[in-house]
């Protein structure tokens, strides 16, 4: 008895350690349904020239069973979509396993990014990026719909291998919408996305270029650009007196991919006027997909010489680094902690006019959260606060001014720690 428990416990050792050096990788799958059989095979990645394909099992997880049939390829059936999860690996402890969790689909997945590449006055250039799960659609063609005011147009097939399309003999500053949709070689198709647009006012190529050239200093005065966060851009423009003859006509923003994610023009061709002329405005954007990076381009007309000009901007990066005050907590215990809010020694070595300030919150303990006016914060504020982690930080609230949009923005600014040590004699 006594050899047999050692026996044993050797045996759950060497097991453990075996299962120890064995991988398993996760994969994520869309599977499509032929709708003919209401099936499809999904593989194993397994390969190597020392395993054959009656060496691989199948287990499925949500049934917990292992299958009987052996194989690189495992069928699935259902009429319907349902998620299922397998795991395919053979009878050795030593190779690696593949845990698969599948999605059945009976058509395209919708297409995920939509974007303007290119506009003038008379066209509209559309790309977009499948999602890597329709590969495996048998996609052949896209379906593209261009609407005015809700009314179709014009509607095409283009080749499921291209991914850019441009709709030509369009009018000139004119609200589109485009949809697209994906389908498959049973004609199955998938939702819509849309993406909307405006044509320009005028054919910016055969515009009257200046031979002046602005000057870039002033320029840098003028219009200012910043990326508050991901997804919230922040366009500053101050017409001074040097430029009281610079109307803005048009505004088109690039992402990190040079994508045209909104363009917008500031000039009414039916009345001839143009829509921004006061000496401060500011423009704020809120865009669904992330960019770490934006570009501005702007349009400018001289009506004292009569010739456009371009000027291209990247946006400066300015979040978190606007800070309207500065805070320190003091630490001398675990139980003692002394925060202190000091608005003197704020330093902004950039100045946003339209990023104003007003509230200012922090937590003193788990469940107490103070609010206050940074108005009333002449000098510094200090409190005592419980529970000090090291990302300690407070929140300003700030309001958003020179728009048409009622928007606020939240700043977080963390909250150094000084640990004070008491000497003893």
């Amino acid at each position: 008895m006594f050899h047999a428990q050692i026996i044993f416990t050797y045996f759950l050792i060497f097991t453990f350690n075996c299962l120890q050096s064995t991988i398993i990788h996760e994969i994520n799958q869309a599977v499509f349904l032929d709708p003919r059989t209401h099936s499809a095979y999904i593989q194993c990645p397994l390969e190597s020239p020392t395993i054959s394909a009656t060496d691989i099992q199948w287990y499925d997880v949500t049934n917990r069973r292992y299958e009987t049939n052996h194989g690189r390829f495992y069928l699935i059936n259902g009429s319907q979509p349902i998620d299922r999860e397998f795991i395919c690996s053979t009878n050795s402890q030593t190779d690696d396993k593949y845990r698969i969790k599948i999605r059945t689909y009976d058509r395209p997945l919708t297409i995920r990014h939509l974007f303007i590449r290119n506009l003038t006055n008379t066209s509209l250039t559309i790309e977009w990026e499948d999602d890597q799960y329709n590969q495996q659609a048998n996609i052949t063609y896209y379906e593209l719909v261009l609407k005015m005011n809700n009314t179709i147009q014009y509607r095409t097939l283009v080749n499921g291998s291209l991914t850019l399309y441009t709709f030509p003999s369009l009018y000139p500053n004119t609200s589109y919408s485009i949809d697209i949709s994906a389908v498959d070689i049973w004609k199955r198709y998938s939702s819509s996305k849309t993406i909307n647009s405006t044509t320009l006012s005028t054919n910016i190529n055969e515009m009257k270029k200046s031979s002046q050239s602005l000057d870039r200093y002033f320029l840098q005065k003028t219009l200012s650009c910043y990326r508050l966060d991901h997804q919230l851009l922040l366009i500053e423009y101050n017409r001074s007196d040097l430029f009281s003859t610079y109307f803005l006509y048009n505004l088109t923003v690039y992402d990190y991919q040079d994508h045209i994610v909104s363009t917008d023009n500031y000039y009414n061709s039916d009345e001839k006027t143009y829509l921004t002329n006061e000496q401060f405005h500011s423009f704020l954007y809120r865009f669904k997909r992330k960019s770490y990076t934006y570009k501005i381009q702007i349009l400018f007309f001289n009506e004292q010489i009569n010739s456009f000009e371009y000027l291209t901007k990247y946006c400066d990066d300015f979040y978190p680094t606007y800070s309207p005050l500065t805070c320190s907590i003091k630490s001398k215990s675990t139980k003692e902690n002394h925060l202190i809010l000091n608005m003197q020694l704020s330093s902004m070595n950039k100045q946003i006019f339209s990023v104003k300030p007003t509230f200012i919150f922090y937590r003193t303990s788990r469940t107490n959260m103070i609010k206050k006016n940074l108005f009333e914060i002449h000098r510094y504020v200090s409190a005592n606060i419980d529970d000090v982690k090291e990302n300690y930080s407070v929140l300003i609230e700030n309001n958003i001014v020179g728009t048409n949009m009622n928007e606020k923005i939240n700043v977080s600014i963390h909250c150094p720690i000084t640990r004070i040590g008491l000497c003893r004699k």
